[in-house]
């Protein structure tokens, strides 16, 4: 006779089952792969060039820039003078479905699917600097989003 807890230990112990959740016997031809749609080869700066050959290499843009002087009665010049800020119309850019990605992929927050987007300068103490970085970072933003395809 097997004693009683021997039997109780036998007894009630169940078959572990695998509840799925999904079917996983699916072969790896027949899974579904989500594409990066940013997941492309850029053309190369080369090319770009090429592309702006007609235009020797400028490109024309609209552009409107916020500057107010500020003067305080304690100095000569507010540093509030240094801000330069600077609207950014697109349509001139002729910009393809992947380039506009490619832009608002660079930007971030800064566009808002518009017409134009704004970026601020007050990185030096002068304005006519922070102009002058603006427009360059304008011409690179120009750049990188016309090198996708």
């Amino acid at each position: 006779m097997i004693s009683t807890n021997i039997c109780k230990f036998f007894f009630s112990r169940q078959a572990a089952v695998k509840h799925l959740t999904k079917y996983e016997a699916i072969p790896h031809y027949m899974k579904e792969n989500l594409r990066d749609p940013h997941d492309y080869k850029l053309r190369s700066m080369q090319q770009i060039k090429d592309d702006l050959k007609d235009t020797d290499g400028k490109f024309v843009a609209k552009i409107d820039v916020f500057y107010k002087d500020y003067n305080d009665a304690k100095f000569h010049e507010s540093a509030m003078n240094k801000k330069v800020k600077m609207n950014v119309h697109l349509k001139n850019w002729k910009l393809t479905r992947s380039q506009k990605d490619r832009l608002s992929l660079l930007l971030g927050n800064r566009f808002m699917c518009n017409d134009y987007f704004t970026i601020i300068c007050d990185q030096y103490t002068e304005p006519e600097l922070n102009f002058e970085k603006l427009v360059q970072q304008v011409q690179e933003l120009y750049l990188e989003c016309k090198r996708a395809p």
